[in-house]
């Protein structure tokens, strides 16, 4: 069997990994190694599920389904990173100096920075951690290592989220290529994929970017926030009739004489993003600098970007200054990373077999593409193999409509709450309460006048699509 897998993140890298285990399966590795805006690119690479909470994640059957499917990918990356290490020869792991901590866990603080927003969120978390059994401790935010806010900014509360680690993505890949460089049935092709040709409904064949034809078995699309560009080169709209959104994020890598910061810090979710985290990235071995990670920021897009906007970089040096640590004043930038988080109009991922039987697909990850790498690449890895299906994956199917799983009502709370905390996290500061109150109204306006144009009132808009909407710039079917 030939199998083609289309992408060079850690979904594509990963399934090829998985896969090519099996050395009756030839595995052809399809991406540019010039490729930029990759969404793993600019990855804080949290594995935070809890973390990640808000206060409408576990709302409904969809929403729990998928949490559930984030709390196994936790569960699967000590594995999946030990076997790699196995595999690469490394006897002391792909651990050691690369960022990769499940012990020491993940601290939440929940200061008074943005709204009330930040609050909900917490109170979220605290209460999934009840619900779930997982192992928090609530702890005094002063105690926590390499934690110096300015004043102004010092969290009320914080939580020690244990078993959520981060990893550095660059070791990890790097040690993918290794591993995948070794084995015989594994052939890295150095191009883009132009289109897939078709013969009596099953997909044939990958034209690259040169010309040269690829035939295969099985085709794997495992490329993101480009997926669109192919399934329109490809006439492929009604095999996967689902358009991918770009939400692009910024991050930026700093070195400081810093080392006191021994955990990923973060906040809750916030309006529009995932909230201000800082996570231990590398050691310099040159002048033993302590290099970090500070993220992200989040605008949509319908199509990849890949410049920061000089804001976003703005804002998370000042976040991180003000609200982690103020001696990152003094960091110097390394880095400064943009990937493209591809992102569905429903928020959920598209997975599994297309309308095409031997054609499969994994995208619409959002931020969770690099925690979920493992468990997706298992699945497809079953899919391809073994013909072996997994009924919870089932409300992912890339045949499915867009899930509706917001009420209209919930929908316009949602998105006020969004942007109104948006506004706080960048410096929006009231003259009065009669002004905030002003300034509620005229965003609920405006939300519901959305709402009404957009659907005819007859769902929620997913936050993230929301300005899309506003703006008349939706593509999908919604």
């Amino acid at each position: 069997m030939k199998v083609v897998v289309i992408g060079g993140g850690i979904i594509g890298s990963s399934i090829a990994y998985t896969i090519s285990t099996n050395a009756g399966i030839d595995v052809v590795h399809l991406f540019p190694s010039t490729a930029e805006g990759m969404g793993t690119t600019a990855a804080g690479a949290m594995l935070n599920s809890i973390a990640e909470i808000d206060g409408r994640s576990l709302s409904t059957k969809e929403s729990r389904a998928y949490f559930q499917h984030s709390l196994s990918a936790t569960d699967a990356w000590p594995k999946f990173l030990g076997e790699l290490a196995e595999h690469a020869g490394l006897s002391s792991g792909v651990n050691q100096g690369a960022g990769v901590d499940f012990e020491t866990g993940t601290y939440v603080v929940h200061n008074t920075v943005s709204d009330e927003l930040d609050q909900a969120n917490f109170e979220a978390i605290k209460r999934t951690c009840q619900e779930y059994a997982i192992d928090a401790i609530p702890t005094r935010p002063i105690d926590i290592p390499g934690y110096n806010p300015e004043s102004r900014a010092r969290a009320t509360e914080s939580l020690l989220i244990r078993g959520e680690g981060w990893i550095n993505p660059h070791r990890v890949l790097t040690a993918l290529d290794a591993v995948l460089k070794r084995r015989s049935n594994y052939t890295p092709v150095d191009a883009a994929a132009q289109s897939i040709s078709f013969q009596s409904g099953l997909a044939k064949s990958v034209l690259k970017s040169d010309g040269e034809e690829i035939h295969a078995d099985r085709i794997v699309l495992a490329n993101g926030a480009f997926l669109n560009d192919l399934v329109l080169e490809s006439r492929a709209t009604e095999i996967i009739p689902h358009y991918i959104y770009s939400g692009v994020g910024a991050a930026i890598e700093v070195a400081t004489n810093l080392p006191k910061i021994r955990n990923c810090i973060r906040t809750p979710n916030r309006g529009g993003a995932c909230g201000l985290y800082v996570v231990p990235y590398s050691t310099d071995e040159r002048n033993s600098q302590q290099h970090y990670m500070i993220g992200a920021s989040n605008y949509v897009s319908v199509v990849p970007q890949y410049r920061a906007r000089a804001i976003s970089v703005a804002h998370l040096l000042h976040s991180a200054t003000r609200e982690i640590n103020q001696e990152f004043y003094s960091a110097e930038i390394v880095n400064i990373k943009v990937g493209n988080r591809p992102i569905t109009f429903d928020q959920y991922p598209i997975v599994g077999r297309t309308f095409s039987e031997n054609l499969f697909v994994v995208s619409g990850t959002r931020r969770d593409g690099f925690h979920l790498a493992p468990l997706l690449a298992q699945y497809i890895g079953n899919l391809i193999e073994f013909d072996e299906d997994d009924e919870s994956f089932g409300f992912l199917s890339p045949k499915r409509k867009p899930i509706r799983d917001i009420s209209t009502r919930d929908g316009i709370d949602l998105n006020v709450a969004s942007l109104i905390s948006e506004a706080f996290q960048h410096g929006y500061q009231p003259a009065t309460i009669r002004g905030y109150q002003q300034f509620q109204s005229s965003i609920r306006a405006e939300v519901e006048e959305t709402h009404d144009r957009f659907c005819k009132l007859q769902y929620g808009i997913p936050p993230l699509m929301y300005k899309l909407a506003r703006e008349g710039l939706i593509n999908a079917q919604a």
